[in-house]
């Protein structure tokens, strides 16, 4: 184990995880992370224009694999340009796509719940959905790439409050 102490603090390397694949205990451009309450992880992984996999993976710290899902497109339950995922207190999981200005909702397994989220510039339309994150009353602020503001909701999707232009 490696140990490396930056401004004061000090970090252990372990190991690292994963490989480059399309599929299985791999990943592909991975571009976010979340541990569910049990410490397993769901890797989002969204490819390349030539190669947009666009899919979640979910493993043990072990690098067991347990399942992946999503994929490329526009139906319910997948995705084209995801960016961030995060979980709700009672264990859903949210997944940004900033392409098609929306939050998807998932259960643990993978099912697809249900989405919200209206394209555009008004208060409470997503332009380019960056980075998402819960705070302790479980609302979802998300950050907007193109928007360049950070946006306030409930975890149903009600707009609360917005800040930045």
């Amino acid at each position: 184990m490696q140990t490396v102490v930056v401004k004061g603090r000090v970090f252990n390397y372990s190991h690292a995880m994963g490989r480059g694949s399309d599929g299985g205990i791999g990943f592909r451009n991975p571009v976010d992370l979340a541990l569910n309450s049990d410490g397993v992880m769901f890797v989002l992984s969204r490819g390349s224009d030539a190669n947009p996999v666009q899919r979640v993976t979910v493993l043990t710290m072990e690098e067991e694999f347990i399942r992946e899902f999503g994929g490329p497109g526009e139906d319910d339950g997948q995705f084209v340009w995801a960016t961030a995922i995060a979980f709700d207190s009672e264990g859903l999981l949210y997944l940004a796509d900033e392409w098609l200005n929306r939050i998807s909702v998932f259960d643990q397994d993978g099912n697809f719940i249900r989405k919200w989220g209206v394209p555009g510039r008004e208060a409470g339309q997503l332009n380019g959905p960056a980075g998402i994150v819960f705070d302790n009353q479980d609302n979802l602020f998300i950050t907007e790439n193109l928007n360049h503001r950070v946006q306030k909701f409930t975890k149903e999707g009600r707009f609360i409050l917005k800040w930045g232009t």
